[in-house]
């Protein structure tokens, strides 16, 4: 039976004179419910210890080794833990605000001991943490799971979170300049403000994350699907590699029948997508049906819709500067505020399958569309079918 106060106290004189003290070894002991508030334990062992609901608060631990410990619910509010390891251990709902925990190792790990027991876990689990303004600096968090926990303000400057589990997570204002966040889920997680400045987010998921006013200069974004992200004020541009695979294939798809003459590949037929805040600039997305479909606030700048199918179409605010419509169908589309400066909407030949011409022209069709404080004049609408369009509330 280990004394606990005894051991802190030899551990305390070998800090000053190895000679004259012990280290403290706590493996495997059950210090559960134990006030260790403001001990000086650098350096310590709790291997496979059992510190559920334990009080580490503002305590010293500095470079000490909880390899496989259970510290669910343990408190280590201000605790000193920056190069320790846990690996494999489990933190489910403990509370670690304002800890130092830099260049602390927290990856899946296990031992086994001399009875060949397995210490530790293959994934730490940190879940249902709070974690709030603690320091996370290259801290080693790859793999581990995070679901659930509370990392407001907190410092993750050049942390490893490859493939964590971030879901449901809450990093508002947090640090994550130069993290990798390569492959990590993301998934309803609060970035709110948070900086993410040269971070990698390569092959990461963000279904829902919510990005709001988070710093994004430099950040690596490849293949990340953004589509459902909230990334308001953060200048990010979603381009065609940050859509869903089964979109990009369809506009590839539809590029090449475009360019075979339908030859090979196929129509791009797009109801009801959700393209809200796209950037598909200089795009040429003629004969797409894209009916019921949403690009509010979106960049189409440029871009071509020749007999475009468009009805009921959202292009709310949306960029559509110097795009040329040619018989396109945007009868009941909602184009209130969009920008339509420069933009062509003029009729286009129909043509016979052979090609032959036929002089017969199809209009671009506004009709019931909404076009209240669209910048677009009505003269650019000359050559229109404007039936009950509205151009003001």
């Amino acid at each position: 039976m280990v004394d606990i106060v005894a051991t802190i106290e030899a551990h305390r004189r070998w800090i000053g004179d190895a000679a004259t003290g012990k280290r403290a070894d706590f493996f495997k002991f059950d210090l559960s419910g134990q006030n260790l508030s403001r001990a000086e334990l650098q350096e310590g062992t709790f291997v496979g210890a059992t510190c559920v609901k334990s009080d580490f608060a503002f305590a010293n631990l500095t470079g000490s080794d909880f390899l496989g410990a259970d510290l669910r619910g343990t408190n280590f509010e201000n605790a000193k833990l920056n190069g320790s390891n846990f690996r494999g251990v489990s933190l489910v709902g403990a509370n670690l605000n304002h800890a130092d925990l830099n260049d602390v190792d927290f990856r899946g790990g296990t031992v086994v001991d001399i009875g060949n027991q397995t210490i530790g876990r293959n994934v730490t689990d940190l879940s249902s943490c709070v974690l709030d303004f603690a320091k996370l600096v290259r801290a080693q968090l790859a793999g581990a799971n995070l679901k659930g926990s509370s990392l407001i303000g907190a410092n993750l400057n050049n942390a490893n979170l490859v493939g964590a589990n971030l879901e449901n997570t809450n990093l508002r204002s947090a640090n994550l300049s130069s993290a990798n966040l390569a492959s990590a889920r993301l998934g309803n997680a609060n970035l709110e403000s948070a900086n993410l400045e040269h971070a990698i987010l390569r092959g990461a998921r963000l279904e829902k994350t919510n990005l709001k006013d988070a710093a994004l200069d430099k950040t690596d974004l490849e293949g990340v699907d953004l589509s459902t992200a909230h990334v308001a004020n953060t200048g990010v541009r979603i381009g065609l590699a940050n859509l869903p695979l089964h979109l990009q294939r369809a506009f590839r798809d539809h590029e090449q029948w475009l360019s075979s003459g339908g030859k090979v590949g196929e129509r791009c037929v797009l109801k009801g997508a959700d393209l809200n805040s796209v950037d598909l600039s200089g795009r040429n997305l003629s004969g797409m049906v894209l009916d019921g479909s949403k690009f509010r606030k979106g960049n189409l700048a440029g871009c071509v819709f020749a007999m475009t199918e468009m009805k009921r179409t959202d292009l709310r605010g949306t960029n559509l500067e110097r795009a040329i419509f040619l018989g396109t169908n945007l009868s009941g589309a909602n184009l209130a505020n969009a920008r339509l400066a420069g933009a062509k909407l003029v009729p286009i030949e129909i043509c016979n399958k052979d090609g032959t011409r036929t002089n017969k022209f199809q209009k671009t069709n506004l009709d019931g569309a909404i076009l209240t404080g669209a910048s677009v004049s009505k003269e650019a609408l000359a050559e229109c079918s404007c039936i009950n369009t509205r151009f003001s509330t």
